[in-house]
C-alpha cells in the first residue's frame, strides 16, 4: 500500500468514501414546514441515556429547522431505499421531498420515513459548529425497529447491493489515479 500526503478536498472525499456506512435521512418538521436530507454522518454517542451525534451541514434547510425545533427524527434506510437516499440528498424542494417520499408522523410530530429499518426520534440537546457543519447532539425519545430488512450501505461513492441470499455485495472501489 503507497501512502501519499495530501490536504485536498478531493483526496479527503476518496479517502472517506472507503469507509461504508449505513445511510439515514434525518428530517423535522415545525408544525407547517418540512425539512430533511441524507446523511452517513452519525453515530450513537451513549447507551445511558440513549443519545446520538449527527453531523448536518450549517447552510442545510434541515440544520435550520432542527435549530428551531429542537427534534427531529433519524430514519435508518432499508436496501430498496436508494432512491430515497438519492432525492433526500439534492438540494431541491423540501415539498418536492416529502410528495415524493412516503412518510409518517411520529409521537413527536416529527417525520420517519416509511419502509425504512429503524427510525429514532429525538430531542436535541446542543448543536456545536464545527467547521462547515454543527454536530448535533439529541436523546432519543423512542425508538422504532423493522424486523427482516437489509440496510442500505454507501461505499466509495455508491450503493452496496444485495444478492438474493440476502449477502451485502459493496461497490467496486473507485481508483484513485492521481499518483
Amino acid at each position: 500500500m503507497t501512502c501519499r500526503m495530501h490536504d485536498d478536498a478531493a483526496d479527503f472525499r476518496t479517502a472517506v468514501s472507503r469507509f461504508p456506512t449505513g445511510v439515514t435521512v434525518i428530517a423535522t418538521s415545525d408544525g407547517t414546514k418540512l425539512a430533511g436530507m441524507t446523511a452517513n454522518a452519525i453515530f450513537s454517542l451513549s447507551l445511558n441515556p440513549p443519545s446520538i451525534v449527527v453531523s448536518l451541514q450549517n447552510d442545510a434547510e434541515t440544520t435550520r429547522l432542527i435549530g428551531l425545533t429542537r427534534k427531529a427524527a433519524v430514519s435508518f434506510l432499508s436496501s430498496d431505499q436508494r432512491q430515497v437516499s438519492e432525492i433526500f440528498s439534492r438540494r431541491n424542494s423540501q415539498t418536492e421531498k416529502f410528495r415524493t417520499v412516503p412518510w409518517t408522523e411520529g409521537n413527536n410530530g416529527q417525520p420517519i420515513i416509511e419502509g425504512c429499518i429503524s427510525a429514532l426520534e429525538i430531542d436535541v440537546q446542543s448543536m456545536i459548529p464545527a467547521a462547515d457543519h454543527q454536530l448535533v447532539i439529541a436523546n432519543v425519545t423512542r425508538i422504532v425497529n423493522s424486523s427482516g430488512l437489509s440496510p442500505l450501505i454507501y461505499y466509495s461513492s455508491g450503493y452496496a447491493t444485495v444478492e438474493p441470499d440476502g449477502r451485502l455485495v459493496l461497490p467496486p472501489v473507485k481508483r484513485d489515479h492521481s499518483s
